[in-house]
């Protein structure tokens, strides 16, 4: 049996995407992770963690086992969105609520963490929750035989805190919100009235992608073009390139 032996690896820097069912799904079909990983193929990786439900009191607690100090290295940029599980009024059943000021705190909580990490504050990207359509929604969890409470006005507040603290703690803000009101027709961006529509989607990722490219730069694609190797002897081309990307020797 052939052994293998310990060798060089080229290290894809990495997007996070931090969030609730709003990132849970981000990579359904057309889905705005989706886009935003076909934008950064072969440059980086777009490494999505969303938890259906997830307020920033659950996020807190669980943002330390999803990265850590060894991961900072490698994080070219963070995005954070939450608020909309916290903006459930409080008697709504499901138990999200969290009162505005703690969703302030637990978010600026979760930048200092990143920032003792090796996660500066100029690779942390907030995004404020979008909008809900009240309606859309109502008729949707009563085909569920759901009885769950959201407001437009309650998510509007805690966009409006979502910016407020990235302006405290210096990182930049996605105001989807705002963006996404601008739209004469919003409701066709939401496909429950709270999840994303394939629109909304590609919205949220067009509003992204800007930001994103303002964080990472221009990444280089990874490894040579197919086109620049020889046929025959492939690893001259893929050693000779690991050895001025990254300072790796001959495989």
């Amino acid at each position: 049996m052939s052994t293998v032996q310990a060798s060089p690896r080229v290290l894809w820097p990495r997007i996070y995407l931090l969030g609730d069912t709003l990132t849970q799904f981000a990579f359904r079909l057309c889905g705005w992770g989706q886009l935003i990983a076909e934008s950064y193929s072969r440059r980086c990786d777009v490494v999505a963690r969303g938890f259906c439900g997830y307020n920033t009191r659950a996020w807190r607690h669980t943002l330390p086992l999803v990265l850590g100090p060894e991961d900072a290295a490698h994080a070219a940029a963070v995005v954070i969105m939450l608020g909309t599980s916290d903006s459930a009024e409080p008697r709504d059943p499901e138990g999200s609520h969290v009162p505005l000021e703690e969703y302030a705190d637990n978010m600026e909580r979760m930048i200092d963490y990143l920032k003792a990490c090796g996660v500066t504050e100029d690779k942390v990207i907030l995004v404020t929750p979008p909008p809900i359509d009240e309606q859309l929604w109502l008729a949707n969890t009563k085909r569920q035989g759901k009885d769950t409470h959201r407001a437009l006005a309650s998510v509007t507040k805690y966009a409006k805190e979502c910016t407020n603290v990235g302006s405290r703690k210096g990182v930049r803000v996605v105001d989807a919100h705002s963006d996404f009101l601008k739209d004469a027709h919003w409701s066709r961006l939401l496909s429950d009235g709270i999840s994303l529509s394939p629109a909304g989607s590609h919205k949220l990722a067009t509003l992204l992608l800007p930001v994103i490219k303002e964080v990472v730069g221009d990444a280089p694609r990874l490894f040579p073009d197919f086109a620049d190797l020889q046929p025959d002897q492939p690893e001259d081309g893929i050693s000779a390139w690991t050895a001025e990307a990254c300072g790796c020797a001959r495989l």
